[in-house]
């Protein structure tokens, strides 16, 4: 009966109900606490923040939390959820004080407490498997909101910048999840012997491949039980194999703490010594942060989340999209529209403060976003689309998925690789089908211009191709871990309800009834890649599924993981010829010794000052973005090999003319 007369907002009955059942001798310890929780948020609402301090307070004390003690949680494994969510309360109830009148003293006690919850929302996510991990900062991710609030009141009130360097942290904390599963699999290789790393990969890749068919045959529509049952137990086994790890190694442990987040002064080392600034954003439920840090200093601008805001990101990309199937003046304008008000919500406020180059840390719906297209101000129906305001005319832009990249990853000494290489599978004619855009995602024809995209790669660059019937994933599997840079100009899926499930797309292998030409994400987790640089001219590779502290899981995230140091990506399903043009000038610009940021907008600039009126769309330029690593690309160009037939050609006429002239003075002295 509290319960209801709580959510209908009847406070002071809530309160007479709850303290009619703690007036019960015989109710249990749990439901004390409960009560004492419940009474405690209820006494936050009517606004007597001492009563809610003091019941939360209870709860936590019958609970036999101590923080004060070495080990604070490992006496309450049972508890931690009810702890955290208490913890939470206490922080609340100060900030509310606060908000309600109260003292900047408020805020300070609301820091100790987010800090408490803070380190607990870590010491639980440790134990947890990355997938149940990613579910449960998502569902506590509201927690890492209310602390970076708080810490930027506390800026407000004290100017202290230390408050704007601990938000900076507990943002960057809140996209932990795949720098920890990162950290893992480096530490597990230098920690277990080989013949235990390889059960484990053995039993990852079985039960990885078993769950892919199974997904195969339900988007089929023909289930197969024994698949099913088969998925089931590989998965088991698999954990099981964790679990005996994890008995026969105590120290395992220890090697699923999160690491820190960098600090703001190696983030900013490092932007001084690019000239470039980081945009970060957090998107919580109620409030969009937007950190802008440059070598020297941090702002920290926040506001409400504006109505339909992920509506804007789904209009401007829609127009982008429908325009190539449908052009419109009405598509054109609701673009137009779109991206002037998303610049205005995202940049608008620190405009002023941006320099040339500029690196975005996305986050939610964010990461949807081709920034190049955002506009300044709203061009006329009738301008041309080259002469558009667009943010790309001015910055030279490039992604990142957390602050993490910025964490110095330890040198590995690779053996000795090729160059480039390239893949353009082939693919037959699609059954006709209605020219919308949900049947245009789905269908698969040709790629008439892939080879080209490929071939003129080796124009800058030693490449090796495999194409048409050779382009088979089995032939990327044994080949990718080989080569200095990938690039795959080819098909793919993105899947934004299972971002493990997205795919790219190889030459179908004849009589083959299975889908053995996809590669799906969570395979590509499996593999080994040093790759410097993985080009994946493909459709919405870097789309997939929006997760709160991880990101887009996606193709692109997927390579990044395997060990890809950059990425060329795509938001939508990109125009093949515009992409084979594109794709020459950027590796015109790397050959000469360009960024790969700078290589891919001087790029985009080409294609959009060189294109008629329909083709200067943003739809067939602005599809690709740069992420990670953007120093120049350091390969064996086919200028080097020319120089080497030069010097070996020349070689060869000088000792062919001293052979001639031994041979002359010979023939002189007979």
């Amino acid at each position: 009966m509290a319960k209801i007369y709580y959510f209908d907002g009847q406070y002071q009955k809530t309160i007479q109900y709850y303290n009619e059942a703690l007036a019960n001798p015989n109710i249990d310890v749990e439901s004390r606490a409960s009560a004492y929780i419940n009474l405690g948020t209820t006494y936050t609402w009517s606004e007597n923040y001492q009563n809610a301090d003091k019941y939360l307070k209870k709860a936590l004390k019958l609970k036999g939390f101590d923080p004060r003690a070495p080990f604070p949680y490992d006496r309450n494994e049972s508890g931690l959820v009810s702890i955290l969510i208490t913890l939470h309360f206490l922080a609340q109830n100060e900030q509310f004080h606060y908000a309600d009148g109260g003292t900047v003293e408020n805020l300070h006690t609301s820091y100790g407490y987010q800090e408490q919850y803070l380190d607990l929302l870590e010491y639980m996510s440790k134990n947890l498997s990355p997938t149940s991990s990613r579910y449960f900062i998502d569902r506590f991710y509201y927690m890492y909101e209310e602390a970076i609030y708080v810490r930027k009141k506390l800026y407000e009130e004290t100017q202290d910048p230390k408050y704007l360097e601990e938000a900076f942290r507990v943002a960057g904390r809140g996209k932990a999840i795949h720098v920890r599963e990162a950290a893992q699999n480096v530490a597990t290789e230098q920690f277990f012997p080989a013949g235990l790393l390889q059960r484990r990969y053995d039993l990852r890749k079985h039960y990885v491949t078993l769950e892919n068919r199974l997904y195969e045959q339900q988007e089929a529509g023909n289930v197969s039980s024994l698949l099913s049952d088969s998925s089931l137990l590989a998965k088991n086994e698999y954990l099981r194999f964790l679990d005996s790890l994890e008995q026969a190694f105590p120290k395992m442990q220890q090697m699923w703490d999160i690491p820190e987040p960098p600090s703001p002064d190696l983030v900013q080392a490092q932007l001084r010594k690019d000239s470039r600034a980081m945009v970060q954003y957090f998107i919580g439920y109620q409030y969009i942060f937007l950190f802008l840090l440059d070598g020297n200093n941090i702002v920290l601008y926040h506001t409400e989340i504006p109505e339909g805001f992920a509506e804007q990101v789904n209009t401007m990309r829609d127009a982008l999209y429908e325009w190539a199937l449908h052009p419109s003046d009405d598509l054109v304008e609701q673009y137009i529209n779109s991206a002037y008000w998303l610049y205005q919500q995202l940049l608008q406020p620190v405009d002023s403060l941006l320099p040339h180059r500029l690196l975005v840390v996305p986050d939610n719906w964010v990461a949807y976003l081709p920034f190049d297209v955002l506009l300044r101000e709203k061009p006329g129906l009738n301008t041309p689309f080259r002469e558009y305001p667009y943010l790309i005319q001015d910055h030279q832009i490039s992604y990142a998925y957390s602050p993490y990249d910025f964490i110095q990853k330890p040198q590995v000494k690779q053996p000795k690789r090729s160059a480039v290489l390239g893949f353009a599978p082939t693919f037959s004619d699609s059954p006709v089908m209605s020219e919308t855009v949900a049947s245009r995602r789905r269908e698969f024809g040709p790629l008439l211009a892939n080879k080209k995209e490929i071939a003129q790669i080796s124009e800058f660059f030693a490449a090796k191709s495999f194409h048409a019937e050779a382009a088979t994933k089995e032939a990327f599997l044994q080949n990718a871990a080989k080569y200095q840079a990938l690039h795959l100009a080819t098909h793919a899926k993105a899947n934004d309800e299972k971002g493990v499930y997205s795919y790219l797309c190889f030459t179908e292998v004849p009589d083959d009834t299975t889908m053995s030409n996809r590669l799906y994400a969570s395979e590509l987790s499996l593999m080994s890649l040093s790759a410097d640089m993985v080009v994946l001219s493909a459709c919405e590779t870097g789309l997939g599924e929006l997760s709160k502290g991880e990101g887009v899981i996606s193709l692109s995230q997927a390579f990044s993981r395997a060990g890809a140091k950059s990425l060329i990506t795509t938001l939508w399903r990109v125009s093949d010829q515009a992409s084979a043009n594109l794709m020459g000038s950027f590796y015109k610009y790397l050959h000469a010794g360009a960024n790969k940021d700078a290589a891919l907008r001087n790029a985009k600039l080409d294609y959009l000052n060189s294109a008629t009126a329909r083709a200067a769309h943003p739809f067939f330029w602005a599809g690709y973005i740069a992420q990670g690593d953007m120093s120049p690309l350091s390969l064996s160009s086919n200028d080097f090999l020319w120089w080497i037939c030069l010097f070996l050609v020349g070689l060869f006429v000088i000792l062919g003319g001293l052979i001639r002239s031994k041979r002359h003075k010979a023939h002189a002295k007979n």
